[in-house]
């Protein structure tokens, strides 16, 4: 279970403050190389949204580099509102620490467009 205190702004710098409350179901399953996850989320804010994302990660053989891949679906039970296709890869920069680059596609249907998210990001185990 989850809580989050979010303070939203828009493009006039006007700030929203927004509770959302959620509850996730995972798992994860190891064959090999390869890793497979999968998360159901009951996400509640505003309105009530279901997420489920499924992704896979693969060790290749003779490198540390680790590409990836994640499918992640938004819905109001009624309708998708939101989905995101995210391609990925790590690569480890010292024992704890890995650097990650991926590109990712988000399409919001209920708004009508398309996002293209190229993003870098560093993450250190302690």
């Amino acid at each position: 279970m989850d809580y989050r205190l979010i303070e939203e702004y828009d493009v006039f710098f006007n700030s929203e403050i927004q509770h959302r409350f959620s509850f996730d179901l995972s798992w994860r399953k190891k064959i090999d190389r390869l890793t497979i996850k999968s998360r159901s989320r009951f996400q509640y804010g505003s309105s009530l949204v279901f997420r489920e994302r499924l992704s896979a990660q693969y060790n290749l053989p003779k490198t540390p580099l680790e590409p990836s891949f994640l499918l992640e679906t938004f819905s109001d039970f009624s309708s998708f509102a939101k989905l995101r296709a995210t391609l990925g890869a790590s690569y480890p920069l010292a024992k704890s620490t890995d650097i990650d680059l991926y590109y990712r596609l988000q399409n919001n249907f209920d708004k009508a467009s398309i996002v293209y998210i190229l993003g870098v990001g560093i993450s250190h185990d302690i």
